[in-house]
């Protein structure tokens, strides 16, 4: 079994406006706002679906746009830290799509390195 989990990354964006989190806050400014709130619950729910797959032997994989500031939150270094994690990135114009967008993945007991293009 596999699960794939991919939060949705409204208020994580670096071109949100207002901005209601940083690469150096990426819990947000304030977390009991509610549209930061949201994200936080979202986020940490799919990143706790990661860990518990990692650790009953199923794989698993995360997705992002490559600047989410998702990525910087504690819980997201907490699963990539895990022994079968792995992160890579691909480039979508690499697989055909006319606009450069650049997405993360973060993996569990997952090969990611056949979707890294630049």
């Amino acid at each position: 079994l596999f699960i794939y989990v991919e939060p949705p990354c409204n208020s994580f964006s670096p071109a949100a406006h207002p901005a209601v989190r940083s690469y150096a806050e990426p819990r947000g400014f304030d977390p009991t706002d509610p549209k930061t709130h949201l994200g936080n619950a979202l986020a940490h729910k799919c990143l706790l679906l990661l860990w518990v797959a990692e650790k009953v032997g199923l794989g698993g994989l995360g997705e992002q746009p490559r600047l989410s500031k998702m990525r910087w939150l504690p819980t997201w270094k907490l699963v990539a830290a895990l022994p079968s994690a792995s992160e890579n990135w691909t480039a979508s114009c690499a697989f055909g799509a006319p606009y450069r967008k650049e997405f993360a993945f973060l993996g569990v007991r997952a090969d990611l390195t056949p979707i890294h293009r630049r």
